[in-house]
């Protein structure tokens, strides 16, 4: 039962996380979302979930999945972060291939 519930927190965070990232890009869908920095079209949701996500990814990681699976514990956490990078990315691809159209 346990279990359940930090995998469902992890879910959670997921979610979360990218619902920032979705929140930030539809904010400015003509602008690159920049890898290095804070986009300059920032929305305080963006910044409330971001925070939510990553408290609902760090703790059942560090604190319920690690204990039960060692180093392993840790592909979860990169699980949970791949769809907010893999819409990052597709993101920027779009503003690119619209920008090389454009010219």
């Amino acid at each position: 039962m346990a279990v359940a519930l930090w995998i469902t927190a992890l879910f959670i965070g997921a979610t979360l996380w990218l619902a920032s990232v979705l929140v930030v890009t539809t904010a400015a869908p003509d602008e690159r979302f920049p890898w290095e920095r804070n986009p300059s079209h920032r929305r305080a949701a963006s910044i409330s979930l971001r925070v939510a996500g990553v408290f609902f990814i760090v703790l059942p990681v560090s604190w319920g999945i690690t204990p039960i699976a060692g180093y392993w514990g840790a592909l979860p956490c990169l699980a949970a972060f791949a769809p907010g990078v893999l819409a990052i990315v597709l993101h920027n691809t779009s503003v690119t291939r619209r920008a090389a159209r454009v010219d």
